[in-house]
């Protein structure tokens, strides 16, 4: 067994040497590549259409969906012989109904501008109240710790 694992390893980094040593020509090839793809290639007028006619691909939005259909139209434009589109079942969060917040100091009641992150926990809408912690910098908010 030490032999077999001795061999393995052996013939490991005698490829990792190998794959290190460039031979004369090859920084022409790949320069003849990357001006291929550059002058000639559709990846960057896909990636511009995902980003631009599409825009943000949210899991489970419909944007995801259309950047799928796309992407498998794409790959059967560059000549893909078999392009398989399988059901996945993804999370989807959708955001809930618009909510307010304040606070009250010294008789005054304040407006808050509120947000959440997507998947977060809600609070069933029930009240929330806590204390409030004014922090004035990011140093102010490290020196606070995780507490």
């Amino acid at each position: 067994m030490k032999k077999r694992y001795s061999f393995f390893i052996l013939l490991f980094f005698s490829t990792l040497s190998f794959a290190q040593k460039t031979m004369p020509g090859d920084r022409v090839t790949v320069k003849r590549i990357v001006d291929e793809v550059m002058v000639n290639s559709t990846a960057y007028e896909n990636l511009r259409y995902l980003c631009k006619k599409i825009g943000p691909r949210l899991s489970g939005s419909d944007n995801a969906l259309k950047a799928v259909y796309a992407g498998a139209r794409m790959l059967r434009d560059a000549g893909a012989d078999s392009v398989y589109l399988q059901p996945c079942t993804v999370t989807h969060w959708v955001r809930g109904a618009k909510e307010e917040g304040s606070f009250s100091s010294a008789g005054q009641k304040y407006m808050l501008h509120l947000t959440a992150l997507g998947n977060s926990e809600g609070s069933r809408g029930k009240p929330v109240e806590a204390d409030i912690v004014e922090v004035k910098s990011m140093d102010e908010l490290e020196k606070l710790g995780n507490s």
